[in-house]
């Protein structure tokens, strides 16, 4: 009787020994089958920026630069140097929408398109004769967001302003050389006259952080004002 008893007692044991390591195995190979995760690669570093960082509360103004289908309206224009010869494929800046309209609520974007155009520099200069490359993009192309809104000054008149940041991929990448001095111009296209619309909305480009302290406007008529003030973009790989 003790044998038998031994016996029946060991049997069991073994095969409760043995179901466990199977089932740490199992667990084991559960394990090792999974795939890590892939982190999600940072954004490219920008070849050249002015941008304000996100929720940044600084350089709160704008230079108007659109057109409206009577050709009214104004260019701004911002040079940049590339330290590396560079393909740019992408674009983003900063804008804002107001009317001279006391106390009126930050209006809604009203442009239809955008022309973004690179030109070569000519003393100092943005050469408008001879852009290297000149491309209207309709608004569906362009990644426009919404950001907080602001009471501000619509020339003297306080009301509210919309900012907007805009991100765009080129259709034809531009190739930058080093060390050469570009001119990037953006310009909103609106559709409606200014004199036929006492709420006329007007598209700025953003002031954006320091590089050289200088952007041009030029007028439907060729007058020019330089502003010691930067636009607000970021030219991407």
């Amino acid at each position: 009787m003790r044998n038998s008893s031994y016996g029946s007692f060991v049997r069991p044991l073994a095969f409760t020994i043995l179901s466990i390591a199977a089932t740490g195995l199992m667990a084991s190979a559960c394990k090792k089958s999974s795939s890590p995760t892939t982190p999600t690669p940072p954004p490219p570093a920008p070849v050249f920026t002015t941008a304000n960082p996100t929720g940044s509360t600084a350089n709160l103004d704008a230079r108007t630069s659109m057109k409206t289908p009577a050709n009214s309206g104004t260019f701004m224009f911002d040079d940049f140097v590339s330290t590396e010869a560079a393909t740019i494929t992408k674009i983003t800046w900063q804008g804002i929408y107001c009317a001279e309209v006391l106390n009126r609520a930050a209006p809604a974007a009203t442009a239809t398109d955008f022309e973004v155009g690179f030109y070569p520099d000519s003393g100092n200069n943005p050469n408008r004769n001879s852009p290297i490359q000149l491309t209207v993009y309709p608004v569906a192309r362009v990644a426009e967001t919404r950001g907080t809104d602001r009471v501000l000054n619509c020339g003297a008149i306080s009301t509210g302003w919309s900012f907007y940041d805009y991100s765009l991929t080129l259709d034809t990448p531009f190739q930058a050389a080093a060390n050469v001095r570009y001119w990037i111009s953006i310009q909103a296209r609106v559709p409606y006259l200014q004199a036929n619309n006492n709420d006329f909305i007007f598209w700025g480009w953003r002031n954006g952080v320091q590089n050289n302290a200088r952007s041009i406007q030029y007028s439907p008529t060729n007058v020019v004002t330089e502003h010691a003030l930067d636009r607000a973009y970021s030219l991407i790989k």
